[in-house]
């Protein structure tokens, strides 16, 4: 995962949804409001206009919202795939509670008639993710925000959202934290999921770091590159990110790739003692 890869996350309402795309470091990338059914459509069929309608006309008007919510669905997602400048990589959406099997059972169960037009444009969302290759995560709404704070390895999630707010400006607000708290965790659990037996190779940049980190806190084995080196092996000099890593791993599988020391994260806090030291040291009494 890139810095310009991301994850959707959603926080979805009756009808519409908010969209916010995050990078594995939570560096946000998009917002947006989308709509998830036809001007012309009923929002919640299930809960509302159904009620009052027979039986099969019921069923009938929640499969054309169905139909609607899951064209919308695509052309939603298509509009943040075609804004990002990386690849998303998954989409996290609120988990679904259990419902009977039927449309008509759902119209008739009194409890499920309240969550079932949620349920319906989550899984529209989860459907046109799907298509598109992309991973499908569920979240736990009553946990995100402290799932997020482990993410993200800060104590303090308001004031870290407080800050975004500022320095981004509107429109933000609760959907948006809790859309953007579900991208972080689900972009988290991509790295957690990875064992030491991965080998990962990046070419040496100055916002590495980061990366740096989070790997060696996973315990993951990384090597990083010597960028002329990696430059020299490559005869092409127009820059583009699959071939690049397609290099990397050739390096990497070949045994050829040209890795130089790294400090470790403890080495590299040591050394910036030692500086704020000699800063002091150094200042006239």
């Amino acid at each position: 995962m890139s810095r310009d890869d991301g994850i959707i996350g959603v926080s979805d309402h009756g009808g519409w949804a908010v969209l916010v795309t995050v990078a594995g470091d939570g560096t946000l990338l998009d917002r947006r409001r989308v709509e998830l059914v036809g001007e012309d459509l009923p929002k919640i069929p299930h809960h509302s206009e159904g009620q009052a309608l027979p039986l099969h006309e019921a069923v009938a008007l929640v499969e054309r919202v169905r139909v609607s919510a899951e064209r919308h669905a695509k052309l939603g997602l298509d509009a943040v795939a075609m804004t990002v400048p990386g690849r998303i990589l998954g989409v996290a959406l609120r988990q679904c509670p259990g419902l009977p099997p039927t449309i008509a059972e759902r119209i008739k169960d009194y409890r499920a008639q309240n969550v079932a037009d949620w349920v319906m444009y989550r899984k529209a969302l989860a459907a046109a993710a799907e298509a598109r290759g992309w991973a499908v995560h569920w979240y736990d709404a009553k946990r995100v925000f402290d799932s997020a704070s482990e993410a993200l390895r800060i104590k303090d999630l308001d004031a870290h959202f407080l800050q975004l707010r500022r320095s981004i400006g509107p429109p933000w607000g609760k959907d948006h934290k809790v859309a953007m708290a579900a991208a972080i965790v689900a972009a988290g659990a991509r790295y957690s999921a990875l064992t030491s037996s991965v080998l990962v190779g990046i070419e040496a940049t100055g916002s590495m770091f980061w990366f740096l980190k989070l790997i060696e806190e996973l315990k993951i084995e990384c090597r990083v590159g010597h960028p002329a080196e990696i430059l020299a092996a490559e005869p092409r000099k127009q820059k583009h990110d699959r071939r690049d890593a397609r290099l990397l791993l050739n390096l990497l599988v070949e045994n050829r790739f040209p890795a130089v020391w790294m400090p470790s994260t403890e080495q590299r806090d040591l050394r910036t003692l030692l500086r704020h030291r000699h800063q002091w040291v150094q200042r006239p009494c």
